[in-house]
C-alpha cells in the first residue's frame, strides 16, 4: 500500500481555476456577440440602411438573426428584404397558391412576407451567404464577401 501515490492536489485546484476562468471568458464573450447581434437585428428590422452597412454587419449574425428580422420585418407589414422600404398591402390569408398554368400547387407562407418575387430572391440570396458558425466563435474566421442582388437596386419594379 506505500507504493501508491497520492494525488497532488494543488495541480488539479489549479487546472479548476483555469478551467473556470476560461469558462467565465467564454461566456462573457457569447453575451457580447449575442447582445451585438439583437443591436444589429432591431437596427435591421428599422430599415434604412446604406448598402455597405449592411454588408458590414452581416458578419455577425447568422441565419436565425435574419429570420428574426424577416418575421419583425413581416409583423410590421413591411417588406421582408432589408434593402426594401415598401409596406405590405393585400397579404393574401392562405397558405397555398394553385398554379393551374403549371399545374402546380406553392406554399406562400414565405413568399407573402415580401412585396414582391424580386425581394423573396433577394433576401434569399442573403441569408444563403449567412455564416452558421457560431457568433462567438468567428474570430479565427475568415471574413467572406457578402454580395447583393444587383437587380433590386430599382424597387420600382417591385410590386405585389
Amino acid at each position: 500500500m506505500d507504493n501508491f501515490k497520492k494525488p497532488n492536489l494543488t495541480n488539479s485546484k489549479k487546472k479548476r481555476t483555469l478551467s473556470s476562468k476560461k469558462l467565465a471568458e467564454s461566456l462573457k464573450i457569447k453575451k457580447e456577440c449575442e447582445k451585438k447581434a439583437l443591436d444589429i437585428v432591431i437596427e435591421l428590422i428599422d430599415g434604412g440602411l446604406e448598402e455597405s452597412e449592411l454588408l458590414n454587419k452581416l458578419y455577425s449574425i447568422n441565419v436565425c438573426h435574419y429570420e428574426d428580422v424577416v418575421e419583425e420585418r413581416f409583423i410590421l407589414k413591411q417588406c421582408g428584404y432589408v434593402m426594401c422600404d415598401k409596406k405590405l398591402t393585400d397579404i393574401p390569408n392562405q397558405k397555398y397558391k394553385i398554379s393551374l398554368a403549371l399545374t402546380k400547387v406553392f406554399d406562400i407562407t414565405e413568399r407573402k412576407k415580401f412585396c414582391s418575387n424580386t425581394c423573396y430572391k433577394s433576401s434569399k440570396y442573403l441569408q444563403n451567404q449567412l455564416l452558421t458558425t457560431p457568433l462567438w466563435l468567428r474570430d479565427k474566421d475568415i471574413v467572406p464577401t457578402f454580395k447583393l442582388l444587383k437587380y433590386v437596386y430599382n424597387h420600382r419594379y417591385c410590386k405585389i
